[in-house]
């Protein structure tokens, strides 16, 4: 057992070299090779201090932590660090400074072990932008060695640089230039909860040349199930999905909702394909296991069912741990069965090198509670534009197939049925002056007393227009969106409380006007635009919102406080999801 922890924070480098040497003769039975110590210096320099940076590496913000990956011939030794700055008294640490430690790492790594960073140049400015870059972390660097403790390099980047809600436009655009460009629809098949239930947190890159170097997706499944794991493990040839059930049902202790701390997969797609190697199924054990003795007990229990020696844990936590492991919790911090190929278990050792308590800061607030907090977080700070399908329409050659498939789904799932939804809210909301507002938005729809007028009419013509670049007949599964989405605001709307449709009315509106006015700059962008009568709809829809909007945030502010509001709010959230999911849907139509 290893005593003490690192007494400041100037201590910090040699504590973790100490700690690095220790864990090297337990696994290895001998002295660790110079090259891996000048590894551990360049990823964590002498000098380098966390000044007022809570590093998100470690629970108690150490910026590294050593990791083994068990089950192949001989175990290999990892460790994971933040680049941060040299001591300085006179500052304290902020991104702008922790994205030039990483970019001059990246380099220390090109110059002195060969590491390969052409993939990594190629998306260094979607993850570390100039300027407008938050979030707890912008990139980390890892090293694996063998047992002659030669080296491979990952690099890890936060796709949440902007805000959790653009980390699937970054994903979706970091595959796309990496030569990937299916393994979006992958993905959103994988975990098709949306960005706020399965959250994009990280994303790694093998720092090296070739056809096998792989790229990493990483999801965190919020009020996750052992069923949400199986399915992204599902997406996986050979991946064995009833061995990932067992195990994380091992580690966790249950089958319920994994509220605890959300557990995570990882799908690593290589060679371009769509379809990935591997999936690596995460359980944070120290958020379910009482203390670290009990941690280990499941982990051995888990391994042996596996059939893989726990002899290097036992090992490793007698070199690492600070105290008895039934003292604490924390040191066994995440554990991963990683399938599709032979099985590996990753095991993540926290150093507790600056504490040995959990004081890790959520990196996602909670949803909020109250309906004009929603309509202002959708309207504001998580628009619908920012989804990968019209980031990559953007981002295309226009292309007329792409929008008619997408209009067509947007009339099953709303124009044909959007105004006796609406009515069904009007007619049972409590409020007048709520009513009132409702009333004049279905009278725009219903064409201000005019039938000719009728939005659903227009809407037709504007689907007829686009009829030469449809398919012939239109197969049942090009319209699965737009009937997926049509069912939820069904619900919403016509079976559930009045203030539930009335917030689902809300986020459609704030939406509304978002997708019409995006949809129509990229129909303005053909060479030989449609004419003005097929885009009436379009033209009309496009200054109606704008008015829709303002109305909606009145109307929110107008719900009253309590039940009412958190209803509304309920009914705000799933509409978005529900918003996020069709587009999820129309991507793998658009481009399957």
């Amino acid at each position: 057992m290893q005593s003490g922890r690192a007494s400041n924070e100037r201590s910090l480098h040699a504590y973790g070299r100490d700690q690095l040497q220790r864990l090297w003769r337990a696994i290895h039975r001998s002295e660790a090779p110079k090259c891996v110590l000048q590894v551990f210096d360049a990823l964590l320099p002498v000098n380098a201090v966390p000044k007022g940076w809570d590093s998100f590496v470690s629970d108690d913000h150490s910026p590294y932590e050593f990791s083994l990956l068990l089950g192949g011939a001989e175990p290999e030794i990892r460790v994971l660090a933040e680049p941060l700055p040299p001591q300085d008294p006179t500052t304290r640490v902020t991104m702008a400074h922790v994205q030039a430690c990483g970019r001059a790492t990246a380099e220390t790594l090109r110059r002195e072990f060969g590491a390969d960073l052409s993939r990594f140049d190629a998306v260094a400015d979607l993850f570390l932008p100039k300027h407008g870059a938050r979030g707890p972390f912008a990139v980390w660097f890892a090293a694996s060695f063998d047992a002659q403790g030669s080296p491979s390099f990952k690099a890890y980047l936060n796709p949440q640089v902007h805000g959790p809600h653009e980390a699937p436009r970054l994903v979706e655009e970091m595959l796309h230039r990496l030569g990937f460009p299916g393994a979006w629809s992958t993905i959103v098949r994988a975990m098709p909860r949306g960005p706020h239930l399965d959250e994009l947190r990280f994303v790694s890159l093998d720092l090296a040349a070739g056809h096998e170097a792989r790229v990493k997706v990483y999801g965190f499944h919020r009020q996750g199930t052992l069923h949400d794991m199986v399915r992204v493990a599902g997406a996986v040839p050979n991946a064995a999905p009833e061995l990932v059930e067992s195990f994380c049902g091992m580690l966790s202790g249950g089958h319920g909702i994994l509220s605890e701390r959300a557990p995570a997969s990882c799908l690593a797609f290589v060679g371009g394909h769509a379809t990935p190697r591997t999936v690596t199924s995460y359980i944070p054990v120290r958020a379910f296991a009482g203390d670290d003795a009990e941690a280990r007990v499941r982990l051995v229990r888990a391994m042996s069912a596996l059939g893989i020696a726990s002899a290097p844990v036992e090992s490793a936590l007698e070199s690492l741990a600070p105290r008895a492991l039934d003292a604490g919790s924390g040191l066994i911090a995440w554990a991963g069965l990683r399938t599709g190929q032979a099985p590996r278990v990753n095991v993540y050792l926290a150093p507790t090198a600056l504490g040995d308590q959990v004081r890790h800061r959520s990196i996602a607030p909670g949803p909020d509670s109250d309906c004009p907090s929603v309509v202002i977080q959708h309207c504001e700070h998580a628009p619908i534009t920012a989804h990968p399908l019209l980031q990559r329409i953007q981002r295309d050659p226009h292309n007329l197939r792409t929008l008619a498939l997408l209009m067509l789904n947007v009339r099953r799932s709303i124009t044909r049925d959007f105004a006796r939804r609406l009515a069904r809210v009007v007619a049972a909301v409590e409020e007048d002056g709520i009513r009132s507002l409702l009333v004049k938005q279905l009278n725009d729809e219903l064409g201000d007393g005019d039938p000719t007028r009728l939005h659903k009419d227009l809407f037709e013509r504007f689907i007829i227009g686009l009829m030469p670049w449809l398919p012939s007949p239109i197969p049942d599964e090009v319209l699965a969106p737009g009937e997926a989405f049509a069912r939820v605001q069904d619900e919403l709307y016509c079976e559930r409380s009045p203030y539930e449709g009335l917030g689902a009315a809300l986020i459609m509106e704030i939406y509304g006007k978002q997708f019409d006015l995006f949809v129509g700059d990229q129909f303005r962008r053909a060479s030989d635009p449609l004419p003005p009568d097929v885009l009436e709809w379009l033209t009309l829809h496009e200054a109606l919102e704008v008015e829709h909007v303002d109305e909606a945030t009145v109307l929110a502010r107008s719900i009253p406080a309590g039940r009412k509001s958190r209803l509304a709010a309920r009914g705000a959230r799933e509409l978005a999801d529900a918003a996020w999911a069709f587009l999820d849907g129309a991507y793998r139509v658009c481009y399957p």
